[in-house]
């Protein structure tokens, strides 16, 4: 078997409305359903982990306030649209943490950073075949980091007396447009 390296991209999106929604999003957060995971893989607080529906009432905040920021990637990615598949919060407190995992059915995997007290806490990412960890040192609380969803991360152990909270979505982007790639790939004079 031959292995290549394929290089690919990745996004921190920085949320301007942040320090104004942040405490409304993380009540909203509070007033839904929530419950704990405990397990060798990992240990959360509170999660709405498996997402059932659409209509928890932080989600109606949290779509509005990412859709434009995903149309700037749609544009780039010379995409036609995009869908969030599914989406959840997470609250990790003192000594909690989560495994080594991906997230399949989707392109993309995404964590809003909507509490975060310290950098150690921030997600790791490890690209399994090559064997590399990928530096995240630019994200902090209020950035979206967006990554092909097949790259395993975690989230290490809280040690700190706060609580960190994320928002994690999955989506896909979609419709290409063949006649924009092409008029790229034509400029780069490359067939």
């Amino acid at each position: 078997m031959q292995i290549n390296k394929l290089e690919s991209s990745y996004f921190i999106i920085t949320i301007k409305e942040h320090k104004e929604i942040k405490n409304d999003l993380l009540l909203s957060i509070q007033r839904s359903e929530g419950k704990s995971i405990s397990n060798d893989q990992e240990v959360i607080s509170r999660t709405d982990w498996p997402p059932t529906h659409d209509n928890r009432p932080w989600i109606q905040m949290f779509y509005p306030l990412v859709q434009p920021y995903m149309l700037d990637i749609v544009d780039m990615m010379q995409a036609e649209t995009w869908k969030i598949h599914s989406a959840w919060y997470q609250q990790y407190n003192k000594d909690d943490y989560h495994g080594w995992h991906n997230h399949d059915g989707c392109q993309w995997a995404a964590v809003y950073f909507v509490e975060l007290p310290s950098d150690e806490l921030k997600t790791r990412l490890f690209n399994q075949v090559t064997k590399e960890f990928i530096d995240l040192e630019t994200v902090q609380e209020g950035d979206i980091l967006i990554f092909p969803s097949y790259l395993t991360h975690k989230s290490l152990p809280n040690l700190t007396d706060k609580r960190k909270t994320i928002i994690s979505f999955n989506c896909c982007f979609y419709d290409f447009d063949d006649i924009r790639i092409s008029k790229i790939v034509k400029e780069l004079d490359w067939r």
